[in-house]
């Protein structure tokens, strides 16, 4: 695997004898809706999978969102149920206002995303742990914490 830049690292943990059907496999070769038409505007949708900074990657308007140059990381994680965990984290190290207003390279975001198919749609359970900019204004270090639960459809 390519490796962007120096302060991204890609961490995979994953997959020995999975079939064609998998959730991974069936994840990370479609694109998938974001609650629109997947061709509204030139296209949005989401992609997940091994090629992208954390794991997924939005794409909006038809073109792909860009890299951040901070120090990232995200691994999928097949689990026994069948479903597939896919953890990614942003670290401060790269943005100098966040690095500088918390006083450290601490983590940004934080998500823990589950997936799993049902029939052609995929249910992804997300936990997001995000810095509170407000705090960070004040140069204090805190984290919100929110939850998601979407369906979403395969794009044609």
């Amino acid at each position: 695997m390519k490796i962007k830049s120096l302060l991204t690292i890609p961490v995979f943990a994953f997959l020995v004898g999975c079939g064609s059907d998998s959730t991974y496999d069936v994840m990370t070769s479609n694109k998938w809706d974001i609650g629109l038409d997947c061709g509204i505007n030139g296209g949005a949708w989401m992609e997940y999978g091994p090629q992208f900074q954390i794991g997924e990657k939005l794409t909006a308007g038809g073109k792909h969102t860009k890299d951040s140059d901070q120090k990232t990381w995200f691994e999928f994680t097949e689990n026994d149920d069948g479903t597939v965990t896919l953890r990614n984290k942003i670290y401060a190290e790269g943005n100098k206002l966040v690095s500088n207003a918390v006083g450290s390279d601490a983590t940004v975001s934080d998500v823990t995303r589950v997936f799993s198919l049902e029939g052609e749609k995929l249910r992804v359970k997300s936990t997001i742990k995000s810095i509170d900019l407000y705090a960070m204004l004040e140069s204090r270090l805190r984290h919100n914490t929110k939850k998601e639960n979407i369906l979403r459809g395969k794009c044609s």
